[in-house]
């Protein structure tokens, strides 16, 4: 696989052990998201091109957008009848970093007994919201079906590369209508090994973009279909769906001055 420059792959680090003993799986996603630009989730083609989908998601400047004093709020739910439900959240803190000139970034990452730390990531560029979503998820996927991590991971990439359906949609925000572009893909439909990995092999992620949201990310959505094959990926009926989505964008000062 060729990287982006510079980069770290995180599937490059045994996740194997990140099970083993809770709580480590945050502090490794920090430390590789310090590193990196979001790249462990990028799959470039042997020319050194990407994809459209992996160019949105991994290869832009999603935060030049966003002031360096920013906390971008993110809402999280769990639904469906798979698995109890829940609903936390995840923010994002901006600040300015005198070293690089660029932006340092704080995750909150869940709250009460479900926050896990995360270390500052530095002079970050990409929303790190996107790496958070994915590396959460091929880790339940992993700890669900008894597969590996790394599989999933891979198949994500390969689909992103070479399956992912990208097409412009409209939609509201903040009161408004929006121009951005919707990404989806179904990673294991085709597997060999679907049969394995049953009934999550026509789980299919959506995810939604858009240059006038704060941090360029509204939505990311994985869905596992009630019905195999035959469901409708407009309006199925979930067994599980998780997804993030932006709520409010506060400047930092303000949450400062509330303290």
């Amino acid at each position: 696989m060729t990287s982006v420059p510079g980069s770290i792959d995180i599937a490059s680090i045994s996740t194997g052990a990140i099970h083993r003993r809770p709580g480590m799986i945050a502090i490794i996603i920090a430390s590789v998201m310090a590193i990196c630009l979001l790249a462990g989730f990028a799959k470039a083609k042997s020319n050194d091109t990407f994809s459209k989908a992996n160019t949105l998601l991994f290869l832009s400047r999603h935060l030049s957008n966003v002031p360096s004093s920013t906390i971008l709020h993110y809402a999280f739910e769990k639904r469906g009848p798979m698995e109890k439900g829940y609903k936390d959240s995840i923010d994002i803190t901006l600040s300015p970093e005198s070293e690089s000139g660029g932006k340092r970034a704080q995750v909150r990452y869940f709250t009460g007994a479900r926050n896990q730390y995360m270390a500052p990531i530095s002079n970050v560029q990409g929303n790190p919201i996107i790496s958070i979503f994915l590396q959460r998820d091929v880790n339940d996927m992993e700890q669900r079906t008894e597969g590996s991590s790394l599989y999933f991971q891979n198949a994500i990439k390969v689909a992103l590369e070479n399956q992912a359906k990208v097409k412009p949609v409209t939609f509201e925000y903040d009161g408004r209508t929006v121009n951005g572009s919707q990404i989806k893909i179904a990673p294991y439909r085709n597997d060999p090994r679907r049969a394995q990995i049953e009934p999550y092999a026509d789980k299919y992620y959506v995810f939604l973009m858009a240059d006038a949201v704060p941090g360029e990310v509204y939505q990311l959505r994985s869905v596992v279909p009630a019905e195999s094959r035959q469901a409708s990926e407009e309006a199925p009926e979930a067994l599980l769906e998780e997804v993030v989505t932006l709520g409010a964008v506060e400047p930092l000062a303000q949450k400062e001055r509330v303290k």
